[in-house]
């Protein structure tokens, strides 16, 4: 009695460390989020998916027809209009655009109490500015949206804004909630553009 008491410990132990990481997600083409936030409501939908990249549409309040190429990891490489031409960041308007290889906003695997740091320039507002974002997992926890209740990896940030010009700079703080069942964040804790809910989405 002993020993099976003690495998199905294993089992469950084995379980809940699966369920507490999470490697990058596979995305297919029609993969779609609706979010719901400041910036009113809007779709996010995959239209490409290769052996090196994903694109979607929806990501930029003044272009939502934009592609955002992202890499496997889902780093941002590339902004470009709907017939697939490079985009002047400026022409993204109220934006902030986090391009290039250093902006990991997500380190994988995920798993509670991991931590990684971001120095790097971002567009804001069409405008470069110097960043220091620093990221931490800090739970695997049940979260509420409009959308359904999802078990997700909170990720803490505090973002730094370095003084630039006649620019003063900026601190502050956000959170997002990254559910592995959905492949995405479904909900985020800021201010402005950061605040935001998914209401529905479609996994093909």
């Amino acid at each position: 009695m002993h020993w099976k008491m003690a495998v199905i410990a294993m089992v469950m132990c084995s379980s809940m460390a699966e369920a507490q990481s999470a490697d990058a997600p596979n995305f297919a083409v029609g993969d779609t989020w609706v979010r719901k936030g400041a910036q009113g409501t809007y779709e996010i939908k995959v239209v490409k998916v290769d052996d090196s990249s994903i694109s979607s549409t929806g990501a930029y309040e003044d272009c939502r027809p934009c592609i955002s190429i992202y890499d496997r990891n889902q780093v941002l490489q590339k902004v470009t209009d709907p017939d697939g031409k490079d985009i002047d960041l400026m022409r993204l308007g109220r934006a902030t655009v986090f391009l290039g290889s250093a902006w990991k906003f997500f380190d994988w695997p995920l798993s509670v109490g991991k931590t990684w740091r971001i120095e790097a320039q971002a567009f804001a507002r069409g405008y470069p500015n110097e960043y220091t974002v620093t990221s931490k997992v800090a739970a695997f926890e049940d979260v509420k949206t409009p959308a359904g209740t999802f078990k997700a990896f909170r990720i803490d940030r505090e973002w730094v804004i370095h003084p630039k010009g006649n620019f003063q700079g900026d601190r502050f703080t956000t959170s997002s909630w990254f559910a592995p069942d959905v492949k995405a964040i479904v909900k985020s804790a800021g201010r402005g553009p950061a605040q935001w809910e998914m209401t529905s989405y479609t996994l093909k």
